[in-house]
Parts: C-alpha cells; structure tokens; sequence
C-alpha cells in the first residue's frame, strides 16, 4: 500500500487553499470543523472510487455495430440502438483510453453531467467507448446504469435489465438518478498537467 508523508501532504493541501484565494493558515481550520473533514473525506473518497474504477480499454474503431453488439453479450437490446440514433461510424484506428466512473451522488441533467465532468476535467466517453467498457467489464452495469456522451439528442446507456443486461438508448430530454454513473475520458491536457 502506498502511503504520503504527512509533510507532503499538508503542502500540497496548503497550495491547493492558496490557489483558491485562501491564506496558508487557513489550513488550521480542517482539524477545527467537521463538516470541513467531512466534505474532504467525501470527495478523497468519491474520486478514489473513481480511479479505483480506471479501466485501459483497447478501443477498436473498426468494430461495426453488429460486432460491438455481439461483445457486449447484453441479454436485452433496445429497438432504437440503430445508427440514426446512436451513429457508430467504422475507421481503420486503434487506441487505448481509460474509462473512469464519474458517481456525482445526486439527480442530474445530461447538459449538467456534461459540464460537472468537463469541469473536472473530463469528457463524457463516447458510446463506441461505453459499449467497449461493459464488453470488457459486464458486471458493471449490473451494479448501477453506466450512462455514455449523448449523440444527436439521444444517449446510450447499459443498466441491468432483471438478472441480465441492457443496452438503452433515450432522449437526452429529462435527468439521471443518483445511482447513475458517467462513462468518462481524462482530458489529454489534464494528464499533462497531473503528470507535470
């Protein structure tokens, strides 16, 4: 396991509060309020979750939507997962991404999942990516709806679907519950700067 030296630690947590406009010695007033301590530990541990949750997927763009079908294995499919609605276009490319589970914890808007996860400096994983994760990880959307970047006013999502698993598409129109999870990309900028 690894661990931080408290030194460190408390460095990096001073800078952090500086670069928001505070004093250095306002980090005193963690050990002093607990609703502090609780909204650090609730977001230490929510974005632990998150990278605990980091899956490298090889993304292949040459797959067809038949072929993603057939590797997602879903025991229940929606009748609008056509490509009028969820466009699938084929290319002759490769790559790796990794696909992180953004859990906000309350009901939201598409737009305002969008704008909570580039604001966190991700991007919503596109359906092509989404489909790629619940191949690779089926039992995922058994455990809560993993919800993809919405395409042409309609979004992707894989739930469970009684025991098995479904791939459903909706209108971008109405909210997620609380459960749900966003399928998202780091930022490439973000991941220079993280590893700077």
């Amino acid at each position: 396991m690894n661990t931080i030296n408290p030194e460190v630690l408390a460095q990096v947590i001073t800078e952090a509060v500086v670069a928001q406009g505070g004093e250095a010695s306002d980090i005193r007033f963690v050990s002093q309020d607990a609703y502090l301590l609780e909204v650090i530990g609730r977001e230490i541990a929510a974005v632990g979750q998150r990278l605990r949750s980091a899956v490298a997927l090889d993304i292949d763009h040459s797959f067809t939507r038949e072929q993603l079908r057939e590797a997602i294995a879903c025991y229940w499919v929606d009748g609008d997962f056509t490509e009028a609605n969820v466009p699938l276009p084929t290319e002759d490319k490769k790559e790796t991404v990794v696909v992180e589970l953004l859990h906000l914890g309350y009901d939201i808007s598409d737009d305002d999942a969008t704008a909570e996860a580039k604001k966190r400096g991700y991007r919503r994983a596109t359906p092509r990516e989404t489909l790629t994760l619940g191949a690779k990880q089926p039992d995922l959307q058994r455990q809560f709806p993993i919800v993809a970047a919405p395409t042409g006013g309609r979004v992707l999502y894989l739930s469970r679907d009684g025991a098995g698993r479904g791939l459903y598409v909706r209108l971008t129109k109405g909210g997620w519950r609380h459960v749900c999870r966003f399928a998202v990309v780091r930022e490439p900028d973000r991941i220079a700067e993280a590893q700077a």
